[in-house]
């Protein structure tokens, strides 16, 4: 009987040895587990803080661009930021090179390692975005750059490039209106811009001093029609003449076909205009003739005419 409880005994102790171990390998399975869990997580923090530093770099840059600095200070202000926003912000340098000119961040050293992206404007290459590691990386052989880092210094230079693009636009159009608006308020004639809402926005200082009408009594078109042609009867054939001739105008694209009108100045005399034009899009410049004076030399030869026979 005592051998038999023995012999009991021994093998609860085997299956309990048993249990222990498989509890044991359980535990440490649990732990590897942990330990990949910790490892991912610790990853993830590590890729979601440079995708951070990213987007911070795009958005620091994109509130540089809203100020009202030159593209020698934009760009020297970006290269500023880059070395912040690598992986290895210590060892990191910047470099932006743009039509000659260069750009460096602090402490600024050359090495070996480094990665570069083309600043281009329409099709052509202006300079270029670099960034540099002063040093080797440990436990890194060949490229020490992230493939987010690529993308994210090829991101830098296109904004660079759209961005001066875009301010040169803006530039080349406001020296376009600079120059239309010397040309129009120093050409000899009556001229007046009206856009597609019959805003008259523009008018040359000739304009005002042949009719007489300013933009506080002229805004538009409407008070033009009411004030330089109060006939009603004759108004309403004006307004229909002028907007066939304009219409005929912008679809071929030609000017706008000249006629002659009697305008009524602010002063109450009348005057024979000749009134054309051309159409700038959906906007016409109009063009006005004073042939006042000869229509009276005209009447008086032909009545000196008369009188002589």
């Amino acid at each position: 009987e005592l051998n038999r409880q023995l012999k009991v005994s021994n093998q609860q102790l085997k299956a309990t040895e048993q249990q222990l171990r498989s509890a044991n390998q359980q535990l440490e399975a649990n732990n590897q587990q942990l330990i990949a869990s910790d490892q991912e997580m610790k990853k993830q923090a590590h890729f979601l803080q440079e995708r951070l530093k990213e987007l911070s770099c795009f958005y620091e840059i994109s509130e540089l661009v809203r100020t009202n600095i030159t593209i020698e200070e934009l760009l020297q202000e970006i290269v500023n930021i880059i070395p912040s926003k690598w992986q290895y912000p210590e060892i990191a340098r910047g470099k932006i090179k743009f039509e000659g000119n260069e750009y460096v961040s602090q402490t600024f050293m050359e090495s070996k390692w480094k990665h570069s992206s083309d600043i281009i404007l329409k099709g052509k290459v202006l300079g270029s975005v670099e960034v540099y590691y002063l040093q080797e990386l440990p436990g890194i052989i060949e490229d020490p750059f992230l493939n987010e880092e690529r993308k994210l210094i090829e991101g830098i230079a296109k904004n660079i490039s759209e961005t001066i693009e875009r301010n040169r636009a803006e530039e080349a159009l406001q020296n376009s209106e600079e120059k239309f608006q010397d040309l129009f308020f120093s050409i000899a004639l009556p001229l007046c811009l009206v856009d597609n809402d019959g805003i008259i926005k523009l008018r040359n200082n000739k304009f005002v001093e042949v009719f007489g009408y300013t933009e506080e009594e002229v805004p538009s078109l409407k008070e033009w029609w009411i004030r330089a042609y109060p006939n009603e009867e004759y108004r309403e054939w004006v307004i229909r003449n002028w907007e066939s001739v304009v219409k005929n105008a912008i679809e071929p694209g030609k000017d706008i076909k000249s006629d002659e009108y009697l305008v009524t100045c602010k002063d109450g005399s009348n005057r024979n205009i000749i009134i054309s034009g051309s159409t700038i899009d959906d906007n016409f410049v109009a063009t006005f003739i004073d042939i006042t004076e000869r229509k009276r030399a005209e009447s008086d030869l032909l009545n000196k005419n008369d009188y002589i026979e």
